[in-house]
């Protein structure tokens, strides 16, 4: 055993050393370590190796095993220690995050988090031409812009602005002429559809998110691209009644399981079904409960 754990030990020295000479700090190793280094292989010979097998015939291989193994990872371990990292390299943990898009030069694929995984689940519908005008609804609150103020606009046409979120914008973007939108007020004290509107215009440039004096003026929005858009809608009906979101939440697990207010009811744009949108307006024909 002791010629072994000497073996082991001369297998490190000679790493250490090895590693010293390229960085050229021989004159700080140990003198020991330089006599190890020059004196003759002595613990390698014949004899020196036959002693420990003669002693301990049965740990003879498993013996062999450690030493050729173990010099061998003690002296790879060592060079690699002292080798000198690239210019800019980290010793971190973030170089493995900055591994992932520097190195090679390639940019490598990241762990999917569970957000990445989700599907965006109010995608703008594609529009079928057979199909005709497709439905919508459109939340405004009642303080700001209620569907009465609607209906005291001249010709009861209005320009739906303020719309501050991108995939709102998206959805806003998809409207045509001719389709039909749910009036829905939201954020007071009883939420719900009120009425039914038409797109009369196609989705234009919003020129609030470009009034420094608009309360939806928008900084980053560059007045050659803009950002934001808007569209012109006029009144249809008011329904015979207002049809509440507690209501409509009744009916999350039959008709209505799949309607985006119920699902992402922060967009103030989404689209609606043709089934779901026939009824909401039968529940609207009917007496409320």
């Amino acid at each position: 055993l002791v010629w072994d754990f000497l073996l082991v030990g001369r297998g490190w020295l000679r790493g250490c050393a090895l590693t010293a000479l390229r960085r050229g700090t021989t004159t700080t190793l140990p003198l020991a370590t330089i006599l190890l280094l020059r004196v003759p292989c002595f613990l390698s010979s014949p004899p020196a190796l036959q002693l420990p097998r003669t002693l301990f015939p049965r740990f003879s291989a498993p013996l062999s095993i450690i030493r050729t193994r173990g010099c061998s990872l003690l002296s790879q371990s060592a060079a690699m220690g002292g080798a000198k990292r690239p210019a800019g390299a980290r010793g971190d943990a973030g170089a493995a995050a900055e591994s992932a898009t520097k190195g090679d030069g390639v940019k490598k694929p990241r762990a999917a988090s569970k957000k990445a995984d989700k599907k965006p689940a109010t995608a703008p519908p594609s529009r079928d031409p057979e199909a005709g005008a497709q439905k919508w609804l459109l939340k405004s609150e009642p303080d700001e812009y209620s569907w009465d103020h609607l209906k005291g606009e001249r010709d009861s046409t209005g320009f739906w602005d303020g719309v501050r979120n991108h995939q709102a914008k998206n959805i806003l973007k998809s409207m045509k002429i001719g389709d039909q939108a749910f009036f829905y007020h939201s954020s007071c004290k009883v939420p719900g559809i009120v009425g039914i509107a038409e797109v009369c215009s196609e989705a234009v440039p919003d020129h609030t998110a470009l009034d420094v004096g608009h309360k939806h003026f928008d900084a980053k929005s560059d007045p050659a691209k803009p950002t934001w858009v808007g569209l012109h809608v006029k009144t249809v009906r008011q329904l015979k009644r207002q049809v509440t979101l507690t209501e409509l939440k009744t009916h999350k697990d039959g008709a209505l399981s799949n309607l985006t207010l119920l699902r992402v009811p922060r967009l103030s744009c989404q689209p609606v079904s043709k089934l779901e949108w026939d009824f909401i307006v039968s529940l609207a024909e009917q007496d409320s409960a």
